[in-house]
């Protein structure tokens, strides 16, 4: 072999190469990709879960979520999942995460913080998918950020009687009685 066929082989095989690179750190148009994430804490600075929340390419008012919580032996049943006012997780209690993330001043179930409700199996695993108008990734990084709060209790969504006299039964109008914050994660990019 020549040294001028050597030399345009590669050059071919670096075109490929870079080529190739191009392909596989571009994604395709209108791909979904992670945008942020919070890794869940629990007081003891344990992690317990990721919250990991997604542009979806064309509809980038939107965002799709998905927690997977591998690590909450022993809590079973539903728990509420909420975005919270402030990126910031002091154990314990994760008061410093502020209230449900609520800019229009809605009713509980209707904030635009409130995520369904997680099923966490016998085993500990808990996973949701689940897709959002409500609000685009981007807006989650305002100028004090935000947090997701996994909830020791279920989440009624506001969805109780109301006593005689029109007030709301108990928190459920502000947080969905969902009590205390079991873990906690900040919203990172």
């Amino acid at each position: 072999m020549t040294k001028l066929t050597r030399a345009v082989l590669a050059g071919a095989l670096a075109a490929v190469t870079i080529g190739a690179a191009a392909l596989v750190m571009s994604p395709p148009a209108g791909a979904s990709r992670p945008l942020a994430r919070a890794v869940l804490l629990d007081e003891h600075g344990t992690r317990v879960g990721e919250v990991v929340f997604k542009g979806y390419g064309a509809h980038a008012d939107r965002a799709t979520i998905t927690v997977d919580a591998p690590a909450a032996p022993g809590l079973g049943d539903f728990h509420g999942l909420h975005v919270h006012t402030a990126g910031s997780c002091v154990a314990p209690g994760f008061t410093s995460a502020g209230g449900h993330w609520n800019p229009t001043g809605a009713a509980h179930g209707q904030h635009v913080g409130d995520l369904p409700s997680v099923l966490l199996s016998a085993t500990g695993r808990a996973f949701l998918d689940v897709e959002t108008p409500r609000f685009a990734v981007a807006d989650l990084f305002d100028a004090d950020g935000s947090a997701v709060v996994l909830h020791v209790g279920r989440d009624n969504f506001a969805n109780i009687p109301v006593d005689p006299y029109g007030g709301a039964v108990g928190g459920t109008l502000n947080t969905g009685d969902a009590g205390g914050r079991y873990a906690c994660g900040v919203v990172t990019r």
